[in-house]
């Protein structure tokens, strides 16, 4: 880990051009910068969802479950867990990232969203959004940043290529369930939950984020974090920020898809979990090291720098 201490905003933006970057390319050492930190939690008591769904509270299917585990394409995984969140009342939208009160950055993920559900549990315990997201366009999207020119004669742009590989190496983590993007995501769930609920006093707000990817088909991985209005307005007017915010811990958990018959309630149980993730000892805090090589290289592009206000 390194011994970066948190700085304000303002402070990143003035003396600091490193965190000014394309989300994309967020390593450990831009949390570092923030005191954002990943974190272990347990995964919700289901003992009391251990049995099938029942047809009347829940229409989704076992084969549902199985073809979100196994399929390989994006958009059949995206069907089928539509068909289980649609079973608990959900709807799907997505949203930007906003630096400075511009958005800056689009991911290509989905945003389910509570729709009158007459459960009061599920009402009163489930956050109103919760993202979806599949790896393999963040692995996609990444490598598009620095995708090389075709050489102007025909030929292979070699050169390119390894610009191509090297950057790759600085900015993947080594262990994919701790993405420092997943932070870009988390916080753009957090700002259109303030923008859809529009609450005059200050408050937390839950952002989750399922995340599935191909070479996985044992779990679906849920990401958590309680951001506060404070920090949506340091991002908002970053150049007002003039003293620390404090970041969230971001709080992961994967839910086995087998069996798959039980999948969608335990799914269900995860999601309107009422006990708050901030009750967790630091110690299983990870150190928020992602393994990423960091280069003293400027990042290539304007176009990868969030601009600023």
């Amino acid at each position: 880990m390194t011994n970066t201490s948190p700085k304000p905003l303002r402070d990143l933006m003035r003396f600091h051009t490193d965190p000014l970057v394309n989300p994309l390319c967020w390593t450990s050492r831009h949390l570092d910068f923030v005191g954002c930190r990943f974190g272990h939690a347990d995964p919700a008591n289901t003992e009391s969802r251990s049995t099938p769904c029942d047809s009347k509270s829940n229409k989704s299917s076992p084969r549902d479950a199985e073809l979100l585990a196994t399929n390989p394409f994006p958009i059949i995984k995206h069907c089928h867990l539509t068909n289980i969140l649609l079973a608990t009342s959900l709807r799907s939208k997505g949203s930007q990232f906003f630096f400075a009160d511009r958005p800056v950055h689009r991911p290509q993920y989905s945003v389910f969203y509570r729709h009158g559900h007459s459960d009061p549990q599920v009402y009163s315990n489930s956050p109103p959004l919760v993202g979806n997201l599949h790896y393999t366009s963040v692995v996609g999207d990444r490598g598009r940043q620095f995708e090389p020119f075709p050489d102007p004669h025909g030929g292979l742009n070699f050169l390119g290529s390894r610009i191509l590989t090297k950057r790759m190496a600085q900015i993947t983590p080594q262990e994919w369930t701790r993405d420092p993007y997943f932070v870009c995501l988390l916080l753009a769930i957090a700002q259109l939950q303030e923008r859809r609920l529009g609450l005059s006093e200050p408050s937390t707000y839950t952002s989750r984020l399922l995340v599935t990817r191909i070479s996985d088909r044992e779990y679906i991985h849920l990401h958590e974090a309680k951001i506060t209005t404070e920090l949506l307005e340091a991002l908002r007017d970053p150049a007002s920020a003039t003293t620390y915010t404090e970041w969230p811990v971001i709080w992961q958990r994967k839910l086995p898809f087998k069996p798959y018959d039980t999948f969608a309630d335990r799914l269900v149980a995860e999601l309107v979990q009422a006990c708050s993730l901030w009750s967790h000892d630091s110690s299983e805090l990870l150190d928020g090291e992602c393994g990423t090589k960091q280069s003293n290289e400027d990042e290539d592009g304007r176009e990868s720098k969030i601009r600023r206000k």
